[in-house]
């Protein structure tokens, strides 16, 4: 999911992730899921889904079902100066 405002750099090399695609090895998923922690916030790299310096904040949280989720956010690193 996007917001609207997010400049996305029109190249074949960064393109969003496709539903179901499995993100476990990415750095802001797998301390997660290894149990090391339940949160994690990355340095600052370079989105694979819009080209922009970004930090990725992970949170580990219960559904009510009582199943598990990791929500992953991406900052753009210059909105974070402002």
């Amino acid at each position: 999911v996007f917001a609207e405002n997010i400049p996305v750099h029109k190249s074949p090399i960064f393109t969003p992730a496709s539903f179901g695609k499995n993100l476990l090895l990415r750095d802001y998923v797998y301390p997660i899921v290894s149990g090391l922690f339940e949160s994690f916030i990355t340095e600052p790299y370079v989105s694979l889904a819009t080209g922009n310096i970004v930090i990725t904040i992970s949170y580990l949280f219960q559904h009510k079902s009582g199943k598990n989720f990791i929500l992953c956010v991406d900052f753009k690193t210059e909105d974070l100066h402002n």
